[in-house]
């Protein structure tokens, strides 16, 4: 028998858009988990025989068939979305992984950016598209600029 448990808890962070040396969309978040595993197995031996059907080997299995291990995970990160320029957009981020049974900090810089060559003429059927599917953003995805800033917090619970 065995039995597994997960407790999560998730926050996100959204501050206002800053203006300093162009346009910055910051986001950060925690992601903490603590992880269970219990399990309790009946411990057999085994016998071999020869083929003359004599008994060659006996096996069997010292202590007891139960295991218990627990886990606990932290993660965090920051990311920085960057407009240098209209046709610039830099991305720079950082993100830790934290993990109890390894006991060791594991750091992952981010770096990208993306450059638009030239600006594209468009259909006036796409550009209706596109504001419509703006107005179906969810609202954490761009906080409005009055806010000072906008957490997203979540808690999940699984066991089997």
């Amino acid at each position: 028998m065995w039995k597994s448990a997960r407790d999560q808890w998730i926050a996100n962070l959204f501050p206002r858009p800053l203006t300093a040396f162009g346009s910055h969309r910051v986001k950060a978040g925690i992601d903490l988990n603590l992880l269970n595993y219990r399990q309790d197995v009946r411990r057999t031996g085994y016998q071999q025989y020869r083929t003359d059907n004599t008994l060659c080997r006996t096996v069997t299995f010292g202590g007891q068939g139960g295991l218990r291990r627990d886990n606990f995970e932290a993660a965090s990160y920051i990311n920085d979305s960057w407009r240098l320029r209209e046709k610039l957009l830099v991305e720079l981020g950082l993100r830790q992984d934290w993990d109890q049974l390894r006991r060791r900090l594991d750091l992952s810089p981010r770096v990208g950016f993306a450059w638009r060559a030239a600006v594209v003429q468009e259909h006036e059927g796409l550009r209706r598209l596109r504001r419509r599917l703006r107005r179906h953003e969810p609202p954490h995805l761009h906080p409005p600029h009055g806010s000072v800033f906008m957490v997203h917090l979540l808690y999940s619970r699984r066991r089997h």
